[in-house]
């Protein structure tokens, strides 16, 4: 089986075990977006979104199935419906699909999250699932600790698809709509970033949430008037 997994270059090093468990037999390309750092060991292609745009490049190297791992583009409804596409998503979906899933479980002080695999539609996060697997989040999570505990559920399911797939044994259910949510960069909109942790008052300091922004440990909280804080779209850049 031929597997195309669009990544960037740090994920695509991190799943060479799990890789190399499978390579007899799954070949992989890669396929990160320009410009990419070095590249790993495997065959790359280097996408552009401007040069790409109908993904004629997974017919030339005979691709066979699709797997999107931390990915900023949308494939074309054209694209899942001709080759089966899974997606790794940092939620327990329905809930919380979207582009920043993971900080609004922190935010929304969820006590559960996990990882899903699901099958790529036409939709944003809406196709049937294949598995999931969750984890209780820490009363003093970080987005920083989050991440390490989404990525090795993520490799755990990831082993599981490739075993799965090979032996020709995927089972898909559909998402439960009633319990569905969605969240976008527009939502973040709603909170600033604040180096002062809040030390004065308990319930300000339940508010907020801490973030690790380079080397510099900022602080989320809810708009409730201007203090001189940067706005989230300053933390974005």
């Amino acid at each position: 089986m031929n597997l195309a997994i669009f990544t960037d270059p740090t994920n695509a090093n991190l799943l060479a075990p799990i890789l190399r468990k499978h390579s007899k037999d799954i070949s992989v390309l890669f396929v990160f977006e320009l410009p990419a750092p070095a590249v790993p060991a495997q065959g790359v292609y280097f996408f552009s979104a401007q040069s790409d745009r109908n993904y004629t490049f997974l017919a030339e190297h005979h691709i066979d199935c699709v797997l999107v791992y931390g990915w900023n583009h949308k494939l074309p409804l054209e694209l899942v419906t001709h080759i089966p596409c899974y997606n790794i998503h940092p939620s327990l979906l329905p809930k919380y699909r979207g582009p920043v899933p993971a900080i609004f479980q922190l935010l929304n002080r969820e006590e559960i999250s996990g990882v899903t695999i699901h099958k790529m539609d036409g939709g944003f996060d809406t196709g049937d699932i294949y598995r999931q697997k969750g984890f209780r989040l820490a009363v003093d999570e970080t987005l920083q600790t989050l991440n390490m505990k989404i990525t090795r559920c993520a490799f755990h399911l990831i082993n599981m698809l490739l075993e799965d797939l090979i032996h020709l044994r995927v089972e898909l259910h559909p998402q439960e709509e009633s319990q569905a949510s969605y969240y976008s960069y527009r939502d973040l909109e709603q909170y600033i970033v604040t180096d002062n942790s809040g030390t004065g008052l308990q319930e300000e300091q339940s508010e907020m949430i801490p973030y690790q922004l380079g080397e510099r440990i900022v602080y989320l909280k809810r708009k409730n008037g201007t203090d001189g804080s940067e706005s989230i779209k300053e933390m974005r850049r």
